[in-house]
């Protein structure tokens, strides 16, 4: 009767899909509240956390609390385009939408 009663909270993106993450609902966009104004050379060299950038979507991952959260993979540049790094991290769902 209950041989089957657990589900896979793990569902693979098989290939994986591409997908716009909305940086700014990753990570809070506001300056931190301490200090007047955010120093120039923070705004250019800083990573650029406003903008929408093209990612890959691989799986999704449920919660314990039934949130499923995207598993995505996408490049982060500084304001200046010096920096760049891949970031490979579960995000919230309203952050991610298909390429259309």
């Amino acid at each position: 009767m209950f041989d089957d009663w657990r589900r896979d909270a793990v569902r693979k993106v098989d290939p994986p899909r591409a997908v716009v993450v909305r940086l700014s609902q990753v990570w809070p966009s506001d300056r931190l509240g301490w200090g007047r104004d955010t120093p120039l050379w923070v705004r250019a060299a800083g990573m650029e956390v406003r903008t929408e950038v093209p990612g890959l979507l691989h799986t999704w991952v449920l919660s314990s609390v039934g949130r499923w959260w995207p598993w995505v993979t996408f490049t982060v540049r500084s304001s200046n385009g010096e920096l760049e790094f891949e970031v490979d991290q579960l995000v919230p769902a309203e952050a991610v939408r298909p390429v259309e």
